[in-house]
């Protein structure tokens, strides 16, 4: 018999590629495709294939537009896609990838396999290079240790995001350490969800940095007692869409507050301390007294105890309120601050919801 010539071999591409190569393996194909949970594993809850084989998702991606596919075959579908139990059917979906193919998309995300998987409940592409990730149900990546950094954002000033430049959101109607986001909720703002404990990267502090449990037994990520979130809408690395939406929904400051388009300043009863001055969510807002008119001596530490209300635009007087003594302040990171009679406002952190006043007297 005579010999046959070896196979050519070709070099696997960068993994963050993009976009795909010309030259690919042959695509998965499923008569048809059924997205499943699993939660076997360290990982907690991931979605799988019928076969259990891992799905994944990549951080860099555009929203909707497929990486590379060849250590990371695309999932593809060829007819009807079948959710189970516990994958919201809604959010499954195709988009035409540039050889024609039908990619499947979870939450607007493609989904992948890793090529060196080889049994169901593998997860060897997890973590790989910082930005492949398993998939959370929830519709955002289950990632080993979560890095919280600080970055630039036009207007917004510096906010949280994760290590890839995504931003980060808290819900002004969670209570601290405890998420009110779940179901349908969760799917439009992704838990940011982490394995091991967080780290902090450059300009955050490490004990502001924690975790809490939900209902489904996974970690997620809280900057200062505040659980954060991913926006499903922003397609990029800079992205705000998620910047005010429903007058709940806020970019997070590095002391750990939220950043206001036009923040509210309202006037609420509160029985024993009278009228006192609250946000749009009914969080109570203090003084210090060692300010000066229109300057804030209360930064580093003391922000991340007592974090400033901070606003983009003049904030909004509410009922009760008269707009003639709102203002704002520059703060020593050319953020503005809000002031009432000159005085600058803040929050308390250790106010867990709305109504607490537990930093009256302080100090």
């Amino acid at each position: 018999m005579t010999p046959q010539p070896p196979a050519p071999t070709q070099a696997a591409p960068d993994p963050t590629a993009m976009p795909a190569p010309t030259s690919t393996p042959e695509p998965m194909e499923l008569p048809d495709v059924t997205v499943e949970i699993s939660s076997q594993g360290p990982l907690g809850p991931h979605l799988v294939d019928s076969d259990g084989m891992t799905l994944y998702l990549f951080n860099q991606d555009d929203r909707d537009a497929p990486a590379c596919a060849d250590k990371w075959p695309p999932l593809i579908s060829t007819s009807a896609l079948m959710a189970g139990e516990g994958v919201n059917a809604d959010r499954l979906a195709t988009i035409r990838r540039a050889d024609g193919s039908r990619q499947v998309t979870y939450n607007g995300k493609p989904l992948y396999y890793f090529a060196d998987d080889q049994d169901p409940g593998d997860t060897m592409g997890q973590d790989s290079v910082d930005k492949w990730f398993v998939f959370s149900p929830d519709g955002g990546p289950v990632r080993t240790s979560a890095v919280l950094n600080a970055n630039e954002n036009g207007a917004l000033g510096t906010i949280l995001t994760d290590e890839n430049g995504n931003s980060l959101y808290l819900f002004t109607r969670d209570e601290r350490g405890d998420s009110s986001c779940t179901g349908g909720c969760a799917l439009a703002w992704p838990p940011l969800l982490t394995i091991d404990h967080p780290v902090a990267g450059d300009g955050l502090t490490e004990d502001r940095i924690g975790t809490i449990s939900r209902g489904d037994g996974v970690k997620q990520v809280t900057y200062n007692g505040r659980p954060v979130y991913y926006f499903a809408d922003d397609e990029k690395p800079g992205d705000a869409m998620g910047q005010d939406r429903g007058r709940a929904w806020f970019v997070v400051t590095t002391d750990g507050g939220p950043v206001y388009t036009n923040a509210p300043v309202n006037a609420a009863e509160t029985g024993e301390l009278g009228t006192i001055l609250t946000d749009a969510s009914g969080r109570t807002l203090y003084l210090f007294d060692r300010d000066e008119p229109k300057i804030a001596t209360c930064s580093g530490g003391c922000a991340l105890a007592w974090p400033p209300l901070i606003t983009v635009d003049f904030p909004a007087p509410g009922e009760g309120v008269s707009g003639a003594r709102i203002g704002t302040t520059a703060r020593e990171d050319g953020s503005l601050q809000v002031t009432f009679d000159g005085n600058p406002l803040y929050y308390f952190a250790n106010d867990e919801k709305p109504g607490d006043a537990t930093g009256q007297g302080r100090g």
